[in-house]
């Protein structure tokens, strides 16, 4: 039997979903979205004809970082599966990797709604979510269901109502719990929509909590560290600095960001990080890009810093258009 072209089965249908799910507000339509892929995992047979839809052309592509085999570039940024519940789902649309939160120790609601917001005439979002979590339990008993051959990495958070001065145990609760079902453990120090948690790049602040999380990383995983685009390039290659001293084994770049370059849409003044969903050539334009979410990513590429892998947090709108560094990137 013939293999189905993805690409002409997308063209075709997206437009349709598209309009249908523009009819309602964006967090509903993730939902939505999330409940249909979850009800195709539940409904045998439709994974493996979604393979076959979908299997993307990866010769030439592949590579191994950090001890895991990544068969493409293009994987899933956390954010979308907060809670765990669509790995399975993902590999089959695909993606070559999948990472799940961020993920904190006690269930939150996250912050009010509506708190995620389209940009149309920007081809952007902007989300204030606020670390909307199942709980470290809940989304590790899911992880024991993860597919095994598809590197999984848990991004990992502190609650709200946690202090800052106890920002480290959150963080050592989340890796102890999450750490034994992921294949590599992201930290995430750099969302704006949690109060407060961006003094963690503060470099005294940053090292202690880093040693901490690397003491208790009994199950050897690969550390990365996710970092915000909002920091001045000196203070950049100070948080690249701590975390190679560490021993953090690669840097994020990056979370979204609180300014606001170039937007054009009507709700471009609601609170959060816009966030672009094309992709654009960043780390070989230097300098300031025209995508929201992407300003002043280029720095954290540093060239002091080649022992460091990286990876690239960004929306992807065609293979040509996801222009590569090096290392692995994320589509958001």
């Amino acid at each position: 039997m013939g293999k189905y072209d993805g690409c002409k089965v997308e063209s075709m249908i997206y437009p349709l979903l598209r309009k249908a799910l523009f009819h309602l507000d964006a967090e509903t339509a993730h939902e939505y979205t999330a409940t249909l892929l979850q009800t195709a995992m539940r409904t045998p047979g439709a994974l493996a004809m979604l393979s076959r839809v979908y299997a993307p052309a990866t010769r030439g592509l592949g590579q191994s970082i950090l001890g895991m085999h990544f068969a493409h570039p293009i994987g899933l940024a956390a954010g979308f599966d907060k809670h765990g519940a669509l790995t399975a789902g993902m590999a089959a649309l695909g993606f070559s990797h999948v990472e799940v939160g961020t993920v904190t120790p006690l269930p939150q609601a996250g912050n009010p709604k509506p708190r995620l917001f389209r940009l149309p005439e920007d081809q952007a979002l902007i989300n204030r979510m606020g670390f909307n979590s199942d709980g470290m339990h809940v989304v590790a008993d899911r992880l024991t269901q993860r597919p095994r051959h598809l590197p999984i990495g848990v991004n990992i958070g502190k609650n709200r109502d946690t202090s800052l001065a106890d920002a480290t145990s959150d963080y050592v609760k989340c890796m102890q719990t999450l750490a034994e079902h992921a294949d590599y453990v992201a930290i995430n120090i750099s969302s704006p929509n949690t109060p407060g948690l961006r003094q963690l790049h503060e470099t005294s602040a940053l090292r202690e909590l880093l040693q901490v999380i690397r003491a208790h990383n009994q199950w050897q995983r690969p550390i990365v560290l996710k970092i915000s685009p909002d920091e001045r390039a000196d203070q950049l290659e100070q948080v690249v600095g701590t975390a190679l001293d560490v021993g953090i084994d690669g840097i994020i770049a990056t979370n979204t960001t609180i300014t606001r370059p170039n937007l054009h849409s009507a709700l471009q003044s609601e609170a959060g990080g816009p966030t672009h969903t094309r992709a654009r050539a960043h780390y070989r334009r230097r300098g300031h890009s025209e995508c929201p979410g992407r300003v002043s990513a280029p720095p954290c590429r540093c060239k002091s810093r080649p022992t460091l892998h990286g990876a690239g947090v960004r929306g992807a709108g065609s293979g040509h258009a996801a222009q590569l560094g090096a290392g692995s990137a994320y589509a958001s």
